[in-house]
């Protein structure tokens, strides 16, 4: 990523308070080093597959409920493989599932 480019940021957490703990973080990060970016909070794993070819990066929770972040994960990376995938997880059992992705 060029310098002053636009930065496409999403976030995926099926629990709201969670999701906009993310959010300040990365917000307060992208601000902090004068990044443009553009910022999509997403409740479950359907949404962010519909958007997969936009996002620069990803945080993307595992316990999701209807479709895990792994088989979310592996989806996106399929179909934007450039996209940077950060598993946010407290599911200490399942974080090597998450290093294939």
């Amino acid at each position: 990523m060029r310098s002053g480019e636009m930065i496409y940021v999403g976030i995926c957490d099926d629990e709201q308070c969670i999701l906009k703990l993310l959010k300040r973080k990365v917000v307060r990060c992208l601000e902090k080093e004068g990044e443009v970016y553009q910022l999509m909070l997403f409740y479950d794993g359907n949404q962010v597959i519909q958007q997969a070819e936009k996002l620069d990066v990803l945080f993307l929770n595992i316990g999701l409920e209807e479709m895990d972040g792994i088989e979310v994960g592996d989806v996106v990376y399929r179909k934007n493989p450039s996209c940077k995938i950060i598993m946010a997880t407290a599911l200490t059992n399942r974080m090597r599932e998450a290093f294939h992705i």
